[in-house]
Order: C-alpha cells, then sequence, then structure tokens
C-alpha cells in the first residue's frame, strides 16, 4: 500500500454499552494536532530524526520495562497484582506468536503471521532507583477519568509519567462512560507518552467484562503505541501503511467467519483476525510481517522507544529478585556472580561460578516464558553443564537452587 498520511495520536477505544468497541481516533487526533503542531503526521516523519542508535538486528527480542500505575478511587478498581502479571503475559505471547489461539489464523493467511519480537517486563528500578515490582498503586478522589490525559498527571487526579526513555507507562484506571482505553502515538509529548487501559478489560482474570476479557485491549492500544494503524487507516477503504494488511471498508465487528470481502483487494477478503481491527477479544490474534518491520523500525527511528530498547530498569541484585511466579519475570543483573554461556545457546550451557560463595547450588531449573518448568538437572563440578538441546528456539530463565532453599536465576536464548 501507498504511504500515507498517518494522523494517529491517540486511539481511543469504547466499552459496549452496544457490546463493540469503537474509536474516536479523528476528533481527538485533530485536538492534539492543533495542540501540539511539532508531532510527526507521519510514521515515517520519524526517518532522519537524529538518532544514533544502531539498528536491532532483526533476530533479537526487544525488551520494553513496563510501569502499571493503578489509579484507583475504590477497591474494585485497585486491581491485583495477578490480572496485571496475567495482562504482561497475554502481551508475551500475542507479540511473540505464542497466543494458542494463533491457529485459528486462516490458511491463506498463515504465510503473514509474525512473531513480532518484543518482551514486555515489570521494571525492577524505580527512577529513585529502588526496588519495584513494576506495579505503582495510587489512590484518587476522582471518580473516572476520560481521554484527555488526566490520568497521567498527578494535579488532574492521576499520576505522573515515570521516564518515558526508560519505562513504558501503563496506566489502569475506571474511564468514563464506554471508554475502554488510548495510546499515544510516536513523537508525541513525553509527559503523555504510554497507553491507558480501563481496569475492567485489563488482563485475563478478574472480574473483567466480555467480549473483551483476554488482554486484547492492551495489545490492540500497544500496537498504536508502537505506530500502527487501523487496518482500514481511519477512512473509508482506506490505508494502514502496511503491505501485507489488506485493505478494508471500515472496522470488522463482532467474531466474523468465513471471507469478508468489503473493498475487493485481494482474493481473501479482510483481516479481522488482525489485532488492530475492532473484532472481539477471542476473534484477534495476528500481527503480520509488514506490521512486525513497522513496529521493529521505531527503534533505531524513535528517540523514546529507542532509548528504551536500552534501558537499565530490569536489574537488580539477588537480593531484590522475589520468588519466580510465571509471568512475573526478570532480567539477569549487569554484575553477575554466576556466568551462563554461550547466550544465546543451541545446545549445551555451561555454568560458571566467579565467586566460589555461590557454587552452593544443587538444582537448576528452566522455565519458558510462561513461567512453566521445562527441565530441571541436579548439578555438581566447579562448571556444571546443562544439556538444552531438546528445548525449542525461545526466551527461557535458568534458575538455580541450593539446599537451603536459596535462588538465583539468568535469562538465555536457546537458538
Amino acid at each position: 500500500m501507498a504511504r500515507c498520511l498517518l494522523a494517529l495520536v491517540f486511539c481511543v477505544c469504547l466499552l459496549p454499552s452496544y457490546a463493540q468497541r469503537d474509536c474516536g481516533t479523528p476528533a481527538y487526533t485533530e485536538t492534539m494536532q492543533r495542540s501540539f503542531p511539532a508531532m510527526p503526521r507521519e510514521i515515517l516523519a520519524l526517518e532522519g530524526t537524529g538518532v544514533t542508535a544502531s539498528p536491532i538486528p532483526d533476530t533479537a527480542v526487544i525488551v520494553i520495562p513496563v510501569v502499571v500505575h493503578v489509579v484507583y478511587n475504590n477497591e474494585k478498581q485497585n486491581i491485583s497484582d495477578k490480572q496485571i502479571l496475567s495482562q504482561i503475559e497475554a502481551l508475551n505471547a500475542d507479540f511473540n506468536g505464542l497466543n494458542a489461539d494463533l491457529s485459528r489464523v486462516p490458511a491463506y493467511f498463515k504465510p503473514l503471521a509474525a512473531s513480532v519480537g518484543i518482551r514486555f517486563e515489570l521494571a525492577r528500578v524505580t527512577p529513585q532507583g529502588a526496588p519495584t515490582n513494576g506495579i505503582n498503586r495510587v489512590k484518587t478522589s476522582t471518580k473516572y477519568f476520560k481521554d484527555n490525559d488526566g490520568v497521567k498527571f498527578t494535579r488532574s487526579g492521576g499520576v505522573d509519567a515515570w521516564d518515558p526513555s526508560r519505562y513504558m507507562n501503563i496506566w489502569v484506571c475506571d474511564l468514563d462512560l464506554s471508554l475502554l482505553g488510548y495510546a499515544s502515538f510516536p513523537g508525541g509529548p513525553k509527559d503523555r507518552d504510554g497507553v491507558v487501559i480501563d481496569y475492567k478489560v485489563f488482563g485475563t482474570i478478574g472480574d473483567l467484562q466480555a467480549p473483551y476479557n483476554k488482554g486484547r485491549t492492551a495489545t490492540h492500544e500497544v500496537g498504536h503505541w508502537l505506530g500502527l494503524k487501523h487496518l482500514w487507516g481511519d477512512g473509508y477503504c482506506g490505508d494502514d501503511g502496511i503491505d501485507d494488511t489488506p485493505q478494508q471498508q471500515q472496522m470488522s465487528r463482532g467474531c466474523p467467519t468465513g471471507q469478508v470481502h468489503s473493498c475487493g483487494s485481494t482474493p481473501y477478503g479482510d483481516m479481522y483476525m488482525n489485532f488492530m481491527d475492532f473484532t472481539n477479544d477471542g476473534c484477534m490474534y495476528m500481527f503480520t510481517l509488514g506490521q512486525r518491520k513497522a513496529m521493529r523500525r521505531l527503534f533505531s527511528q524513535d528517540p523514546l522507544r529507542s532509548a528504551l530498547a536500552a534501558s537499565d530498569v530490569l536489574t537488580a541484585t539477588p537480593s531484590q529478585m522475589p520468588e519466580f511466579k510465571g509471568v512475573d519475570l526478570v532480567a539477569e543483573p549487569v554484575t553477575s556472580p554466576v556466568r551462563m554461556f554461550p547466550n544465546p545457546v543451541i545446545d549445551q550451557l555451561t555454568i560458571e561460578f566467579e565467586d566460589l560463595k555461590w557454587a552452593g547450588y544443587s538444582v537448576a531449573q528452566v522455565f519458558n516464558h510462561l513461567g512453566q518448568q521445562v527441565a530441571q538437572q541436579p548439578l555438581s563440578g566447579s562448571r556444571p553443564a546443562l544439556n538444552l538441546g531438546n528445548l525449542k528456539p525461545g526466551l527461557y530463565f535458568v534458575q538455580l537452587k541450593g539446599n537451603g532453599g536459596e535462588t538465583y536465576r539468568q535469562k538465555i536464548v536457546k537458538q
């Protein structure tokens, strides 16, 4: 498709008074462009902005540090840590082609389905340098918020963003009327950068509002935060600027089946199962190779996105690391007393203890990105080795356990 004007700044999706998504992008975009005329009007306008970071290899996993600000007026809105972790898990599954419903993509679109190669992890360090679990809870007297960014500022009853060059900010709150969520567009004001999601559609567990109970509102909005437009380009048979997404007349509703032809641009019709359409959570389950390329490109073009890829807020000392609980994944310390190599690994991973006081671990456990244990092996000797040749390629965590219950872990990539 031709390069097109990208007027998206914030996408506002609506909760179902009528059990459907909606988006108030055009009016909101016009308001934001009037208020901030320096904002780029196209994704492609980000080219040549002076970002000096080296392009990220296509095979590399980009890790995004996240802080979730829970801004609540009552305890029902003060959602649990488990609900928040379920959303992080859903994002990681959707952005890495690990969602179970990816298998439902029709055969004619399967060659286009992509793993974006982006991981989201809750931050381990606050802007002040203190340990954190990446969840920031703020009590407010404001009953609900609108799409005017009030939740993003302490002065209006919300909470100020953490440094957006080090954290992806997600605000979870009670949004006005039927608002589902909205996201900032790359290149906008730094103090407004991030995603806002209604607490009733955040995560995959808890008291959620069907049919938006699989975490796909956040997946959709993070797609906007990474520069993607709606498939129909917010215009009648419009253009989203992505080559491999078929042109379609307008948003899809509910849970379509079979081939739906609206603009007649491809033999297979609309890609209504794409995360950037408006179908129900249970009926959207893919990004395309073209969308993958567009999102990853930002990390060498947009200053904030580029800085995030090198953020230092996912580090913690072993004493700061909580017990491993599945989706609560952490990165290894910058200065590690245990060396695991080669990383990435193909078959055999060697463990080397740089200080003998760390050599008292007796068992190594291997967890996948969902927190499921996939291997376990006793440790012996000064340089034990783990055989990981039977594991599928992907991201894993190796956890060492001592007889006294102490643990230590590092992240590895299996090729």
